[in-house]
């Protein structure tokens, strides 16, 4: 059976078996369009029968991200597309703060940006350069030089930084007084001033355009910036992070905003998504709404173009996704623009922001609008819910207070850890749900597929992956060490790194845990799967 027949199987299976006339149209559209099914129109969140809607609405989002539909465009080109349509908008509001064109603000809209300065003013504190640059760490993704498979801190440490003309003075700062980073360059341990010559140091003029898998339509720009600039940032990262806490904005705990989507329709709450919400930070808006010293600094260490498929654009954002102080950044705006909203209603405290995804009063939902709009900012109004029945929020959705989240199969079947993974994602939906659709079919499809011996099983309540899950009477108990099971194992392979450069980037983060029990040792690549066999203790189900 091929891994197409496994999935089509699966879809007509599922659709049989909610027998819906949207189940219908989700099976026709997979078998012979699959444009269409991406163009199918959004479940009726009307529907007040929320079992009837929990069904349409995870057949309807189940392959919306998956990525063997066949589309006549190219993700990766709807993404780009996208890009620029934010720069036009960001250059129009650019404009606008500037005083170059007409601003046709409402008084609102004014008194709302007024109160959002003083917010984002109380939030960052006065800027005092010792106190952010102490958290500058290196992040785990690529940066303009470094793939991602070579993106480990040995090798960001240890070649050529890769930084902006504007941030290299604060790169420079904090290297030349860090004498163990030094020494990875030097060979030797400095003693006294020291300064690195500038072949230690790669200018270069912005961040790098690429894109990541986001849904199975478009991709998801992400900016690679320069390994020195990203270095800063995270700095700036981890300073905004702690100073939002302090004002009631945890953007360390996703939870917050899930509870208060799930109380939505009972407490007359709304909740707001925005479209392309990292690409439409305009560059006047931040200095508009930011103290200038901040605005400087942040100016400074950020990317002013981007390299899109080997043409250099002076970008009219501010920053995007792949900066690493963008999501902290758009956080404090949305939260300062609708708190102020929300206070001119006399609210207090009513509002809640995790990046993008904001919750407020159901009073100040237009308003909030307004103001955001007035920013630059697009509402995304498939996924923006002022009253009904249907909310949603960082990732989890309410009908009727009851949570209808439905998984997604995102990846093609094409080794037997994606059976499992697809296998488990539908039983555990079923089970959480109490759903008596999930037929017997769509286990067999995926088990017989499964090409290795001996086969790997796990028993249910299990929260991990490691083999399908199956009924607790399938396996024996040893009742000193539990469930006996077969299961799919991946080790990681480990390549040498340079340890006195891990060694130096330990003295830097010093409360930072090791990666593993042997420590910075070695950089992970790709390793090879297993089956094995393996104890699951009893306390481990849920």
């Amino acid at each position: 059976m091929r891994n197409s027949d496994v999935m089509e199987r699966t879809v007509y299976a599922l659709a049989s078996a909610i027998d819906t006339p949207r189940s219908l149209s989700v099976w026709l559209c997979f078998k012979y369009n699959h444009e269409a099914l991406l163009e199918l129109p959004p479940t009726d969140i009307a529907i007040s029968d929320t079992d009837r809607f929990a069904d349409d609405y995870f057949i309807t989002e189940y392959l919306s991200k998956y990525k063997g539909l066949k589309l006549s465009v190219k993700p990766a080109d709807v993404a780009l597309s996208k890009w620029k349509l934010a720069e036009e908008t960001c250059a129009v509001v650019n404009a606008r703060l500037r005083g170059l064109q007409h601003r046709p603000f409402t008084g609102r809209v004014e008194a709302a940006f007024f109160k959002a300065q003083r917010k984002i003013a109380a939030v960052l504190g006065s800027l005092h350069l010792e106190t952010v640059l102490a958290d500058c760490k290196w992040g785990p993704g690529s940066t303009f030089d470094i793939k991602r498979v070579d993106a480990h801190p040995d090798k960001k440490m240890t070649q050529a930084i890769s930084v902006t003309a504007s941030a290299l003075p604060f790169v420079r700062g904090v290297l030349e007084s860090d004498p163990h980073w030094a020494y990875c360059f030097l060979g030797s341990m400095p003693e006294g001033p020291y300064t690195l010559l500038p072949v230690n140091y790669k200018v270069v003029r912005g961040s790098r355009f690429l894109t990541v898998a986001k849904n199975a339509k478009t991709d998801r720009c992400i900016a690679a910036e320069p390994t020195g600039n990203g270095f800063l940032q995270q700095g700036v990262h981890s300073y905004m992070r702690r100073r939002l806490k302090r004002f009631g904005i945890d953007l360390d705990d996703q939870s917050i905003n899930q509870r208060r989507a799930a109380d939505a329709y009972r407490l007359g709450l709304s909740t707001l998504d925005l479209s392309a919400a990292s690409d439409s930070i305009a560059r006047e808006l931040v200095y508009h709404l930011l103290p200038l010293d901040w605005a400087f600094f942040l100016d400074a260490i950020r990317s002013p173009e981007t390299r899109v498929r080997g043409e250099w654009i002076r970008t009219e954002k501010f920053a995007s996704m792949g900066n690493a102080f963008c999501f902290e950044l758009e956080s404090l705006i949305f939260w300062a623009l609708a708190s102020s909203v929300d206070e001119l209603f006399g609210g207090v405290d009513r509002v809640t922001v995790y990046g993008d995804d904001i919750i407020v009063a159901r009073e100040a939902f237009d308003a909030t609008v307004e103001v955001l709009q007035a920013a630059g900012f697009t509402v995304n109004e498939k996924k923006s819910f002022k009253d009904g029945y249907f909310f949603e929020s960082c990732g989890k959705h309410f009908h009727r207070g009851r949570e209808v989240t439905p998984v997604y199969q995102k990846e093609i079947l094409d080794h037997p850890s994606e059976l499992i993974r697809a296998h488990n994602r539908l039983v555990r939906l079923a089970s959480s749900r109490r759903l008596g659709w999930l037929p017997s079919a769509v286990t067999k499809v995926f088990t017989v597929r499964y090409p290795l011996r001996p086969f790997p099983r796990i028993p249910f309540g299990c929260v991990e992956d490691g083999g399908f899950l199956r009924p607790v009477s399938e396996f024996t108990l040893d009742r000193n060490h539990g469930f006996r099971c077969h299961v799919l194992d991946y080790r990681p392979r480990l390549i040498e790194a340079r340890e006195d450069a891990l060694y130096a980037y330990k003295l830097r983060r010093f409360v930072q845990r090791n990666p593993d029990n042997k420590g910075y040792a070695g950089r992970v690549t790709k390793g090879t799967w297993r089956t094995k066999v393996r104890y699951i203790p009893e306390h481990a189900q849920q």
